[in-house]
């Protein structure tokens, strides 16, 4: 069995141990050795091993792994981007803004406390452990392309603010992207090197598949590195006047990208009762509930078959006849073995504890959990 850390994360514990081994040695061969070692690297190596192993092991089903809803996760489900008016009953599942600051969520072992991590940043700055323009360029760079998306995408202020708050991007500013061997030795190429990265982290966030970014984002501006430093190279006057510019091009893109993203984004609006009815007949002595639910594909929800008998009141069967989220993750919520589960369970007495002590804790088992609530509901109102 996996086991549950405080800070949000579930591990499970075999395939953990295993998914680090490999990490590890990818990060310090790949991310060092072959460059020549520590100092050499072109890439940081904690983002290299962490993107290798999302990539390598993305849609593995692993026996005792349970996942359950990250910000970005949740969000990235709705499209990146959530009607005004859904925002509160959203965020809520997260303990709300107290709970994204400090960190009472679900998410990779020392991102989730946004407050923490700023706190720490300002020491090390203070103690002029790394540069403050990597951070402050870097978090300003995420908020302004996410509130260009939403001013295109036509909500509120919210937006940026969740941009920040959430996933990597904190420990990302403070971290990561101030590795010394891997960014820009200039001070105002660090800065174009965080805008840069900012810039990636979002368009990748709202665009691509993986909805964090921020690792992705770090390997490319890692690549353009070494370009950013040329560029500056020269004399201070000609140094100033060629970062002046590079910014202002960065910047322009940034504002034109975001907008372009935002204006071809639709802001979804979270339904009060997710489940439609798509059938509900009577055959025999069953009651026949095929609904349909969603799970991490709002857009696109998972069907469902639900049998009850009438003799007995309990349930017959429970079976996921269209399964639309990510496979390899919450496919294995509808297998036989967790779905049948609700077998047997009597609809009269039914309590909520009894459908969470089988529904788990993933997005997809709670969309199951939702079917079969609305099934027995329906029932108990007197649809038998």
């Amino acid at each position: 069995m996996g086991y549950t850390i405080d800070f949000g994360v579930n591990y499970a514990s075999q395939y953990t141990r295993l998914r680090n081994v490999h990490r590890n040695q990818y990060r310090r061969f790949f991310g060092k050795l072959v460059y020549g070692g520590l100092g050499h690297n072109v890439f940081n190596p904690a983002g290299l091993g962490r993107a290798v192993i999302a990539v390598a092991f993305a849609g593995q089903v692993v026996d005792d792994l349970s996942t359950s809803a990250t910000p970005i996760g949740a969000i990235n489900s709705y499209g990146w981007l959530l009607a005004n008016e859904s925002v509160a009953g959203f965020i809520e599942q997260f303990g709300g803004w107290t709970g994204l600051l400090t960190g009472w969520h679900a998410g990779s072992l020392g991102e989730t406390s946004f407050l923490l991590i700023i706190a720490l940043g300002i020491i090390l700055i203070i103690r002029e452990v790394i540069d403050w323009r990597i951070p402050v360029f870097y978090l300003g760079t995420v908020f302004l392309c996410a509130l260009v998306i939403g001013i295109a995408g036509g909500v509120g202020i919210y937006y940026p603010l969740y941009h920040v708050v959430t996933g990597g991007v904190a420990f990302a500013a403070v971290f990561m992207l101030t590795d010394p061997v891997t960014n820009p030795t200039h001070p105002y190429g660090r800065a174009l090197f965080a805008v840069g990265a900012g810039i990636f982290t979002v368009l990748l966030r709202v665009n691509a598949a993986m909805p964090g970014g921020v690792v992705f984002a770090i390997l490319f501006m890692n690549m353009l590195s070494p370009a950013i430093t040329r560029i500056l190279e020269g004399n201070q006057i000609k140094t100033l006047k060629k970062a002046r510019i590079t910014m202002a091009v960065f910047l322009v893109l940034a504002v034109a990208l975001s907008w372009l993203s935002g204006a071809n984004m639709e802001a979804q609006a979270i339904s009060e009762s997710p489940i439609e009815e798509i059938s509900i007949t009577e055959e025999g002595s069953e009651m026949v509930y095929e609904l349909s639910s969603p799970g991490f594909m709002k857009a696109t929800p998972n069907v469902y078959i639900i049998k009850i008998d009438t003799t007995t009141d309990t349930i017959t069967d429970v079976t996921c006849t269209v399964y639309n989220d990510t496979p390899g993750y919450g496919d294995k919520a509808t297998d036989e073995e967790n779905i049948s589960k609700y077998e047997g369970i009597v609809v009269t007495d039914i309590t909520e504890t009894d459908v969470d002590a089988v529904s788990g804790a993933t997005l997809t088992s709670n969309s199951i959990k939702d079917a079969v609530e609305y099934a027995v509901a329906h029932y108990n109102e007197g649809g038998q």
